[in-house]
């Protein structure tokens, strides 16, 4: 898709522009009666009431692998708090399975980021909101959190240093979300509800990433099965309504005034 952001909205009148660090994110114009409107998450996403989910691009894929992760993650944090316990092998083998999935979505992340810049190099790729938060984003994923499961799964006598990566992780987790945010809020529809589910999961997952410091006892246990289970229930959320986002129409055109 033609990103129109390089129509010349900045300089007609009766205009808006949304910034986050200086980049154009939403742009509105009133131009002949009519309200036309520009967001960068609607461009990026090719979101039209036409669209398809059959043709399986980044932005399906990512939304996807975030669906099923989140999946594998709820049924990890339900067995941990009513089955066998948080230190369980299936347990931990749900965990690495759901960061491995998370892993995945956040390379589509970037690939989307990066097919809808052009011309597609570096500089243009930091210049997006988008091309920032998932790099982060799969840096978190990739390296420290993914790191942390497979340790948690190959020992369960190393509980700092897993805390301590998922805690780095989360950390990243939460920074990309907020980017992701504060991209969609100009438009609050549903891209700004799966960003903002996204924060809340980010958030939660930090918590219980935290917890994991603490000494051992039913209480630490409690917040960091909790968080974990309830981030993971937001990440769902986000993966569902962001597969919703695509085929829901971006809004061009709208009679100002009636």
């Amino acid at each position: 898709m033609q990103r129109p952001i390089a129509y010349e909205v900045a300089t007609l009148e009766r205009r808006e522009l949304s910034l986050v660090h200086g980049i154009v994110v939403h742009a509105a114009a009133v131009v002949d009666g009519r309200l036309l409107e520009f967001n960068e998450r609607w461009s990026r996403r090719s979101r039209s009431a036409e669209r398809s989910l059959s043709s399986w691009d980044a932005s399906v894929w990512m939304a996807v692998c975030f669906a099923i992760g989140s999946v594998v993650f709820i049924v990890a944090g339900i067995s941990a708090i009513v089955g066998p316990g948080a230190e369980a092998t299936t347990v931990r083998l749900g965990n690495l399975i759901g960061a491995t999935v998370f892993s995945v979505g956040a390379l589509f992340a970037v690939e989307e980021a990066r097919c809808a810049v052009e011309p597609r190099r570096w500089s243009q790729f930091w210049a997006s909101i988008a091309g920032r938060a998932s790099l982060i984003q799969g840096v978190a994923a990739l390296l420290p959190f993914q790191v942390g499961m497979v340790i948690a799964m190959a020992n369960t006598e190393q509980a700092h240093l897993v805390a301590a990566l998922n805690t780095v992780g989360s950390l990243g987790f939460v920074l990309a979300s907020y980017l992701y945010l504060r991209e969609s809020w100009p438009a609050h529809d549903v891209g700004t509800t799966s960003s903002a589910a996204n924060l809340l999961g980010s958030v939660l997952f930090l918590v219980g990433s935290t917890a994991g410091f603490a000494p051992p006892g039913a209480a630490a246990d409690a917040v960091v099965n909790w968080s974990f289970l309830v981030g993971s229930m937001l990440f769902a959320v986000g993966a569902i309504t962001a597969l919703v986002e695509l085929s829901a129409p971006a809004r061009s055109t709208e009679v100002v005034g009636g």
